[in-house]
C-alpha cells in the first residue's frame, strides 16, 4: 500500500494466455467429475458411462500445463535474454 492509500496494481503480463488457464480449470473440473462418479458409484448412476468417457481430462491438464510452463522461456529465448549452454 502506498502512502497515499492507494493499492499499487502490478503490471500485467503480455506472455500469460488466460484461455488456456480456462482449459486447464475445466480439466480438473473433469478429472475431479471423474474420481467422484468412479469412487462413489463405479459408474453406476445415469450418465455414468458417459462421465466414464471423459478420460481425456488427464491429457488436456498436463498439455495445457506444459504449454504454460514452457512460455515464459520461450519468449525470454525469443528476446535473447536466455543463454544456451554447450
Amino acid at each position: 500500500m502506498a502512502l497515499d492509500g492507494t493499492v499499487a496494481q502490478p503490471p500485467r503480463s503480455r506472455d500469460r494466455l488466460t484461455a488456456l488457464d480456462g482449459v486447464r480449470a475445466l480439466s480438473v473440473v473433469t478429472i475431479v467429475l471423474y474420481h467422484a462418479v468412479f469412487f462413489n458409484a463405479n459408474f453406476r448412476i445415469p450418465g455414468g458411462s458417459l462421465v466414464g468417457a471423459i478420460t481425456a481430462g488427464p491429457w488436456i491438464f498436463f498439455v495445457t500445463s506444459g504449454c504454460l510452463l514452457y512460455l515464459p522461456f520461450a519468449a525470454a529465448h525469443l528476446r535473447g535474454q536466455l543463454r544456451s549452454t554447450p
